[in-house]
C-alpha cells in the first residue's frame, strides 16, 4: 500500500548502458521503523537506440536483512515478492523516456528497529540481455522520519497473534470515537478484506480463514484516516 508518502532523493545524474539510460532515480528512500509499511522509489529510463526496446527488470538484494527481506518490483504491474525478474516487458520507443512504470518497494517489519539495506535493479533488453543498465537504491528506516501528527501518536492498536491462523485479535487504545474500519491489503496493495470495528470494544476478533498463507497489512482507519498499519503473517 502507499499510505505513507516518503522523502526521496532524486539524482540529477544519469547512468547509461549500451542503449538504455537511467535518467534519474531515487537513490535513498526513507521511512519510519514503526509506522511505514511500504517504502518505495521511482526511476526514469530512456531508450537511446534507433529502434524500440522491450525492457525488463531484474533485482539483486545487496543487503540481506529484515528490512529488505520482503520487497517487490513494479514494472507496469506490481509483482509478488517472489518474482526477481519481471516476466512481462514494457516497450520503450526510440528516444523515449519511461518515468511512470517502475517502483521498487520494500516492506519493513515495523518492529521499531532502524535499518539500512540496498537493492540493485537492472534494466535490460529482452532480446539482448547484455544491453543493460543498473542502479542501486538505499532503503532506510529511521526514527527521525515522522509520519504521524501528535494526535495520531496518542492512538494505538495491536494486532495479534503474529503469525496468525484462523483469527486475529484487534486491541484499540485511546480510540473511543469515530467510524473505525479495518482494511487488509496484500503485499502488492490489493484490498483483500474489510471489516467494521467498534471503537468502544476492548477487543475485536477478525476471521482470517479466507486468507491464503502470506504477509498482509492490517490498516486501521478512523473516520477515513489511517491511524496505523501492522504487518501480519497468516499461516494456514
Amino acid at each position: 500500500m502507499k499510505k505513507f508518502i516518503l522523502s526521496l532523493l532524486i539524482l540529477p545524474i544519469s547512468l547509461m548502458g549500451q542503449s538504455l539510460e537511467i535518467v534519474s532515480f531515487d537513490s535513498v528512500v526513507v521511512g519510519h521503523p514503526t509506522a511505514s509499511s511500504d517504502i518505495y522509489g521511482f526511476a526514469s529510463i530512456k531508450n537511446n537506440a534507433s529502434h524500440d526496446i522491450e525492457v525488463m527488470v531484474t533485482r539483486t538484494v545487496d543487503t540481506s536483512n529484515d528490512l529488505t527481506a520482503l520487497n517487490a518490483i513494479c514494472w507496469g504491474l506490481c509483482y509478488a515478492p517472489e518474482v526477481d525478474t519481471t516476466p512481462t516487458p514494457i516497450t520503450i520507443g526510440s528516444g523515449q523516456t519511461n518515468s511512470t512504470e517502475f517502483n521498487g518497494h520494500v516492506y519493513p517489519p515495523m518492529d521499531g528497529v532502524a535499518r539500512t539495506g540496498s537493492i540493485t535493479y537492472t534494466f535490460f533488453d529482452k532480446d539482448n540481455p547484455s544491453d543493460q543498465v543498473s542502479m542501486t537504491v538505499m532503503y532506510v528506516t529511521t526514527e527521525s522520519f515522522s509520519v504521524f501528527n501528535e494526535e495520531k501518536k496518542k492512538s494505538e492498536f495491536k494486532v495479534y497473534p503474529n503469525p496468525a491462523k484462523d483469527v486475529v485479535f484487534i486491541d484499540m487504545h485511546n480510540i473511543n470515537h469515530g467510524d473505525a474500519r479495518l482494511v487488509v491489503n496484500d503485499v502488492i496493495g490489493n484490498t483483500v478484506m474489510e471489516q467494521q470495528l467498534s471503537t468502544f470494544a476492548n477487543r475485536e476478533t477478525v476471521d482470517v480463514n479466507a486468507l491464503r498463507s502470506g504477509y498482509y497489512f492490517f490498516n486501521l482507519y478512523i473516520d477515513g484516516n489511517v491511524i496505523g498499519t501492522k504487518r501480519i503473517h497468516v499461516v494456514q
